[in-house]
């Protein structure tokens, strides 16, 4: 669940355009060659709905039925903001204007309720400007009951392409 709220996110800010990527495992500092925006999740909570999280029955594409079952889950990111030292911080507040306009792109299973953006300043860990901004907002996933088993499959994000 974290992991498909952490990539729907990450891909909205590369479809905006920008150079994202999960914090780990997937980036290297050391690969950056002008800015990086670095996702990854502070806190996900799932909140239990009401029938257990029972949605109701949806007809698959083979006219099987199946039993779909569906949580919110509230969750808060961290989306730090790299840049070399030479662009400067104009460059922070322009990524971080550019992160507030793709987060609108995101799919339909997901709502963002808050963004906001700190102080950008030298980290001397990575050599770069560091701003490091946060986003809070509610994702709506679903999963399935298998017929034969009654089991769950994995929770995907409501509007998830498969």
């Amino acid at each position: 669940m974290v992991e498909a709220i952490t990539r729907a996110v990450c891909a909205a800010l590369c479809e905006g355009g920008i150079n994202a990527a999960r914090s780990f495992p997937d980036v290297s500092i050391d690969e950056i060659s002008e800015s990086l925006v670095c996702v990854d999740a502070r806190s996900v909570s799932a909140a239990e709905g009401a029938f257990a999280d029972y949605l109701g029955l949806r007809r698959r594409e083979d006219g099987a039925f199946v039993e779909v079952f569906g949580q919110r889950c509230d969750f808060s990111l961290s989306v730090d903001i790299f840049v070399r030292p030479e662009r400067g911080g104009a460059l922070c507040a322009e990524i971080f204007d550019g992160v507030v306009l793709a987060l609108g792109n995101l799919r339909e299973g997901m709502k963002i309720c808050g963004v906001s953006r700190g102080k950008c300043s030298f980290d001397g860990g990575t050599g770069l400007l560091l701003c490091a901004c946060e986003v809070s907002g509610v994702a709506f996933l679903i999963c399935e009951g298998t017929e034969e088993t009654g089991e769950f499959t994995d929770f995907v994000l409501k509007g998830e392409i498969r």
